[in-house]
């Protein structure tokens, strides 16, 4: 069974999440795996 992850979800500034939400749907994925990457210690 995998172990539950344990970050924090991500904190937005109101201007920057309103412009995230401005990109595409596959954009906003590919981010959001990256942020989960590099919050878990990881390089991405």
């Amino acid at each position: 069974m995998a172990e539950p992850r344990k970050t924090r979800p991500v904190s937005w500034f109101k201007a920057a999440l309103h412009e995230f939400e401005s990109f595409p749907q596959r954009a906003q994925s590919i981010c959001l795996a990256a942020l989960t990457i590099a919050a878990e210690g990881g390089k991405d």
